[in-house]
Formats: structure tokens, sequence, C-alpha cells
């Protein structure tokens, strides 16, 4: 395998372990925000 196509493959995976942890931050944001706004409505009935 040539340097440049190792190159190309290392930074194709590089963008989906950022994609895949852009995502991660996302669900994880989304799932603190409605886990607070359970327990705000828990807490308000």
């Amino acid at each position: 395998m040539s340097a440049e196509r190792l190159a190309s493959v290392s930074s194709a995976c590089s963008n989906a372990h950022s994609r895949t942890n852009a995502l991660t931050e996302r669900w994880a944001t989304f799932a603190a925000a409605w886990s607070f706004a359970f327990t705000s409505c828990e807490s308000l009935s």
C-alpha cells in the first residue's frame, strides 16, 4: 500500500471518527436536556 493511499485511508477514518463524536455529543446533549425537562415536569406536578 502506498503512502498516499494510507494517508487518505487514515484521513477518512479520522473524519468518520469526528462525525461519530459530534453525533454522540449531540445525543448526550439531547438526553441531558430531555431528562432535565422530565425531572422538572415531575417536580412541578
